[in-house]
């Protein structure tokens, strides 16, 4: 049985997700054995509606599930708090308390800019001052307040720099990305790290 099975939406969230859990010593846990999926079609909005129900399938064979999903897809009338709070539920009734849904806000583009430092890992952002050019351009102006859409900000970066924000590009942000608790400013960040120190303590 291995440890942890995270179902996410699709080859971008798979990226990021494998390049942070095999980040073991910044985030604070033992070495465990995972696997991420990727629903066949659908991404999010799959994912809202039969999560659990896939899920099921996964629990004779790990320990764990986290299952994530974005709010910029979550389209059915729910609010982020509510969908989690219905899946957390769903998921429940197989899982019990070894499964936690986490529903990022507002996209997978809100934990990359936490580590905007770490953009210089990506070959065609190295050397350019992104923070500075976000200010200038009003996409990011303010330092303490994070920019209304991470997703839009982001694309809009690659293409100044001529490049496309690829899965490989998210996973090389991902590796470097600063991972210390008392700095991460997104909840659902902090959640995802906080559901995996209550399973995986060293």
């Amino acid at each position: 049985m291995d440890d942890l099975w995270v179902i996410c939406p699709n080859g971008h969230y798979r990226a990021v997700v494998e390049a942070l859990l095999k980040r073991r010593i910044h985030l604070g846990i033992r070495e465990i054995t995972f696997r991420v999926t990727t629903p066949a079609v659908g991404g999010s909005r799959f994912l809202v509606e039969n999560a659990a129900e896939l899920a099921k399938g996964g629990r004779p064979l790990f320990s764990y599930c986290v299952v994530l999903v974005g709010a910029d897809h979550c389209d059915n009338g729910e609010g982020p708090e509510d969908t989690e709070a219905r899946l957390d539920a769903a998921l429940a009734e197989v899982w019990g308390k070894d499964a936690k849904a986490i529903v990022l806000e507002p996209s997978l583009e809100a934990w990359l800019i936490h580590g905007h430092r770490a953009f210089a890992q990506v070959p065609a952002l190295r050397g350019a001052d992104v923070r500075g050019w976000t200010a200038q351009e009003g996409l990011w102006p303010k330092k303490d307040v994070p920019p209304d859409d991470p997703g839009d900000l982001l694309r809009r970066v690659f293409r100044a720099a001529g490049a496309a924000a690829t899965p490989a590009s998210y996973r090389r942000i991902a590796k470097e990305m600063p991972l210390r608790q008392d700095r991460l400013t997104n909840p659902s960040l902090r959640r995802f790290l906080r559901s995996l120190r209550s399973w995986f303590l060293p």
